[in-house]
């Protein structure tokens, strides 16, 4: 039956009859798969020009017109159902786009540069100034001289955390609803968001203020604390945003 169906093969092909049977046994099941793929692909209107093409040229069973298969096709497809190497697949390129919020950029870039960037450098002179080592405890030189002038670092290092980090949080908060022009009303429900940023400050600007005041020169000290507020300001934009 099923010579009488495709024909003979002929005789340089040397194709026995069970291939010939496997192979038009391929080409109806490639059919029905393909015909449910085209009814779900006319039901959603997504059968385009370019899709269907990709569909022929992957699969070279499904002529409709020829009751003839190519015996290159046919040897293709017996070996892949008898667990044959298969085609790499194909590789798709990805045509989406990214939605920008340029508003968004403009309000974080405007907030992050006033509080970290000119007002940090008043806030870092006035901190030098208010936290000295005391006269008594600077002429006292060997290990525990050492240990006495790192009293310094760690007051600026509890003051910048525990006092200015609150207030830099509500600003920030503040400013990014007003820009965004929420009326003061929304302000309030902002304010809970400072509690949760003020619980993960200590873990990453602890170890940035330690160096910043420990290492770092007061005039150099408001770049270093801007280059560090980068991440920390994308964060806080998450937040308020």
């Amino acid at each position: 039956q099923c010579i009488s169906a495709w024909g003979t093969p002929p005789a340089e092909a040397s194709i026995s009859t069970s291939e010939v049977c496997d192979a038009a046994a391929l080409k109806m099941r490639v059919r029905r798969r393909l015909r449910g793929v085209r009814q779900r692909a006319r039901r959603v209107g997504a059968c385009s020009a370019k899709a269907c093409a990709l569909e022929r040229q992957s699969c070279p069973y499904d002529n409709e017109d020829s009751g003839e298969i190519p015996l290159t096709s046919a040897g293709s497809g017996i070996q892949s159902l008898r667990g044959g190497s298969q085609p790499p697949p194909t590789k798709m390129a990805w045509h989406g786009s990214v939605d920008i919020d340029h508003r968004r950029i403009l309000r974080s870039g405007f907030t992050s540069a006033l509080l970290s960037g000119y007002l940090a450098v008043f806030y870092f002179r006035l901190l030098d100034k208010i936290v000295r080592l005391p006269n008594s405890l600077a002429s006292i030189g060997g290990p525990l001289g050492g240990l006495c002038s790192l009293l310094p670092v760690l007051t600026k290092v509890a003051v910048d955390v525990g006092v200015y980090e609150p207030v830099y949080d509500t600003l920030y908060m503040t400013l990014q609803a007003l820009l965004r022009g929420d009326g003061f009303s929304m302000i309030s429900t902002q304010l809970p968001k400072v509690l949760k940023v003020w619980t993960i400050a200590p873990r990453y600007w602890g170890p940035v203020d330690f160096c910043n005041f420990a290492f770092v020169s007061l005039r150099l000290r408001p770049l270093y604390n801007a280059v560090f507020s980068i991440p920390w300001s994308m964060y806080l934009s998450a937040v308020a945003n």
